[in-house]
This record gives C-alpha cells, sequence and structure tokens, in this order.
C-alpha cells in the first residue's frame, strides 16, 4: 500500500519476502529501470483514480534481481488516502491467514476469507486452499466489502489493516 505521497506503508507477507523491507521508502527504489520513466505518472493518475487499475510491472526484489509481477490497484478513499495494491509476484510459504482479533460485524468465515485477501491470495486461490467453489468465495468476499463499508477487496484490507483485524 502507498501513501498519497508514494512511500510504501504496508506490504503483505510474500511482498516482503520479494522486495525486502521496503516499508517507509519511496515507491520508486522498488520499480525495475525501465518502469521508471512512467512510473511516476502512473502513480498519479491512480491516486486521482483515473488510471489503469491492471498492469505488469517489473519490480526490484530483494536479492537485486529484476521480476515481473501483475499488479491490480486502486485508489482508497474515505478515510483513506492512498493507493492500494496487489500483486502476485510469487508464492510465499504457507501463512496463517486469520486475522488478528474478531470482528463483530464478520462471520467467522468472512475473516477467514479477509485474511486470504490481505495475503494477496485470487479468488480462485482463496477457494482451492478453503475447499470451497469459487462463487461462495466470491460471496464471502461481498459480504465482507458491504460489512465493511468497503468498495473493493484492497479497500476492505486496508481498514482491516486501520481497525487493527489485520
Amino acid at each position: 500500500m502507498l501513501d498519497s505521497s508514494g512511500r510504501i506503508r504496508w506490504l503483505n507477507q510474500a511482498a516482503k519476502e520479494l522486495l525486502g523491507d521496503a516499508e517507509g521508502q519511496s515507491f520508486l527504489t522498488v520499480i525495475g529501470r525501465e518502469e521508471l520513466p512512467d512510473a511516476q505518472s502512473r502513480f498519479l493518475s491512480n491516486l486521482r483514480g483515473s488510471g489503469s487499475n491492471d498492469f505488469p510491472l517489473d519490480v526490484i526484489a530483494a536479492d537485486g534481481e529484476e521480476r515481473r509481477v501483475e499488479i491490480s490497484s486502486v485508489a482508497l478513499k474515505g478515510r483513506h488516502r492512498a493507493i492500494g495494491m496487489f500483486g502476485l509476484a510469487m508464492p510465499g510459504r504457507p501463512a496463517d491467514h486469520r486475522p488478528k482479533k474478531r470482528h463483530p460485524r464478520l462471520t467467522a468465515r468472512q475473516q477467514e476469507v479477509l485474511g486470504h485477501l490481505a495475503a494477496g491470495h485470487s479468488t480462485d486461490q482463496i477457494a482451492g486452499e478453503l475447499h470451497l467453489s469459487r462463487e461462495t468465495v466470491r460471496n464471502h468476499v461481498r459480504h465482507v466489502l458491504q460489512r465493511l463499508g468497503a468498495s473493493s477487496r484492497l479497500q476492505a484490507v486496508a481498514i482491516a489493516r486501520s481497525d487493527g483485524i489485520l
């Protein structure tokens, strides 16, 4: 997640494994060299909500090598002034996807799905891990968004982080 000045404010575990400890740094420090000319204008467009939401991007991994990732970004509005981004960069090792504390308006299964969203998992990945149908996962995600007052998966994760659930 990037703040409005372009600083990295939060990384999920898979992103930390890929990028290392990049929190607090400018996002430009982890962008591949070929991407730099367009990165700032893309950031500003996305912050205004007018940019392309899905795009491939080369990032500089902690080992110094460039890696191609698929990014999905959205401007977070309301009480959040940031750009949230999901990117499936590399498979991480198995992790505990349970939220830190119980949210009173979410069921246990919805909280479990929220934890998977925070880990950057797709609908299909969540369905496979939880042994649910794709449609059931989509319903759980829809309810999580409604109950948290979010308009996107990314905003739901940001709200949950802000509220101390994640």
